[in-house]
């Protein structure tokens, strides 16, 4: 079952205005040799991509495909950009169609056995959106399994978005000061500095279930929540609110 959450966007102060990123993790997205997934990004029940392992009897090459005007981000020779964690997205070209891996099983720009970013540009009604894809390729020359962990967009149109981000970020901005996201057992966090110094959970109802020291400047905390809808809260040492993020748990 796809777990689809609304993340809060990231407050800086009051000059800049509230947007939101549209963050998606799903169950059991994954294929082998001969095998593809679907990609909804904006959840509309309408596929948006097709990630494909085509099979030639011997090799395996991967293909993503967007519809309807969809596109990857991808080099002038068409092989897919395999973006690092708090890259900009759309630095590089776009495709309709981008070839992750070939024949022979040349990575090009994608990293095998870890986790990268797919570029993407969704057009939706006329307007475009800028999102990632993440994934990993295991094997070792030749495809062991594909995974799409999470897939995620902007939801203003023609607002920048960093690969692996969680939270709306301003025009002027070139990195997010604090990342955070849950990944159905854990609360993944990243910042620039050690000075956030809780992180608190609470309930819609404001009632606090966990005060978390934070001592580092990132790393993951496993969390045990019953089903419900809670809400994340990065205080520093000054106990002001440096992020927040609203989560669902089932």
């Amino acid at each position: 079952m796809k777990r689809t959450l609304l993340i809060l966007s990231l407050l800086l102060g009051s000059l800049f205005s509230r947007a939101e990123v549209v963050y998606t993790s799903p169950s059991n997205m994954y294929f082998t040799t001969g095998g593809y997934v679907f990609v909804d990004v904006n959840v509309d029940g309408i596929n948006d991509y097709l990630i494909r392992a085509f099979d030639n009897g011997s090799q395996t090459k991967i293909t993503v495909r967007g519809y309807n005007g969809c596109q990857v981000e991808a080099g002038s020779d068409g092989k897919a950009v395999g973006l690092s964690m708090n890259a900009p997205v759309g630095n590089n070209g776009w495709r309709d169609t981008a070839l992750v891996i070939g024949f022979d099983f040349n990575l090009y720009y994608f990293p095998m056995n870890t986790s990268s970013y797919l570029g993407i540009k969704l057009n939706k009604n006329g307007q475009t959106y800028f999102g990632y894809i993440t994934m990993n390729i295991s094997g070792s020359g030749s495809l062991n399994i594909a995974s799409v962990y999470n897939y995620a967009f902007e939801d203003v149109p023609n607002r920048p978005i960093f690969a692996g981000s969680i939270f709306s970020v301003n025009t002027q901005e070139v990195r997010l000061p604090v990342s955070m996201f849950w990944n159905g057992h854990a609360i993944r966090f990243q910042t620039n500095s050690i000075t956030h110094q809780r992180l608190y959970i609470s309930d819609i109802s404001g009632r606090i279930w966990a005060d978390l020291p934070i001592n580092q400047e990132e790393g993951t905390l496993p969390i045990s929540l019953a089903p419900g809808i809670w809400v994340a809260t990065l205080r520093n040492a000054m106990g002001e609110v440096e992020g927040s993020l609203k989560f669902a748990t089932n």
